[in-house]
């Protein structure tokens, strides 16, 4: 019995304040699991066109004159030959047959959803929150966040845990540790973890610098940790929300 499986996640895309940046993407939330290469490509493919014509074209970086000339000369040439008309980047999604809009999608960099080959044997993680008892999330979605294998890995930045730390920020280290000399030792090291060594506090964390890591190890010296690392099968994370 094969142990690959067929994985379909969302994209979540960067946002600027201004549209969504389309080549800035994470894994988002497991939308299904199948056994069946063929039947995952078919459903793939639907959510993909479906989801193309959820929101206006505006919403994109393709609309925001973003992509490259070879991109916009790949769409133009695309959509005349498919519809007969030139390509209007400001205009509006041009409605295609399916297989055309499955094409556009990628073309255009609008693509909400991944397919991917796994093996079922490796194992997968999410991040638990001690506190607010439930499962991480990464900011950009209402979706769990999944890592090793399909999702974060070790020298990923921690951005998303600025809010979870909080807490720890302008207290005396030996308020938040049971070893206090290793705690200050690994601070005395960290490169994005600011420590005042007159006061005996942190006082600042640069997460978007903090790779996971040392997150990690730096979680481990707590006296209450804010997270732990919980195996968990891919259909399990495929009921996660």
């Amino acid at each position: 019995m094969s142990n690959i499986k067929y994985v379909i996640r969302c994209n979540n895309f960067a946002y600027n304040d201004e549209w969504f940046m389309t080549d800035e993407v994470e894994l988002g939330a497991i939308k299904a699991v199948y056994t069946d290469k063929t039947e995952a490509e078919q459903t793939y493919k639907k959510l993909v066109v479906n989801a193309l014509y959820e929101n206006q074209m505006d919403d994109y970086r393709v609309a925001n004159g973003d992509l490259s000339n070879a991109q916009y000369e790949a769409l133009n040439t695309f959509v005349l030959e498919k519809i007969g008309t030139k390509f209007n980047h400001q205009g509006n999604i041009p409605k295609f047959n399916f297989d055309d809009a499955f094409e556009f999608a990628n073309l255009s960099e609008l693509v909400h959803y991944q397919l991917l080959e796994v093996d079922d044997t490796q194992p997968y993680y999410v991040i638990w929150l001690n506190k607010d008892q439930t499962y991480f999330m990464n900011g950009l979605s209402s979706q769990s966040e999944i890592f090793n294998g399909i999702g974060w890995n070790d020298n990923q930045h921690s951005w998303g845990f600025e809010f979870e730390f909080k807490d720890i920020i302008n207290q005396p280290i030996s308020s938040l540790t049971d070893s206090p000399l290793l705690l200050e030792q690994f601070l005395n090291n960290a490169r994005a973890i600011y420590y005042d060594k007159d006061q005996k506090m942190i006082t600042g964390v640069h997460f978007s610098e903090l790779e996971f890591s040392e997150l990690k190890a730096f979680n481990a010296l707590l006296k209450q940790p804010i997270f732990e690392i919980r195996q968990i099968s891919l259909e399990e994370l495929a009921e996660l929300k």
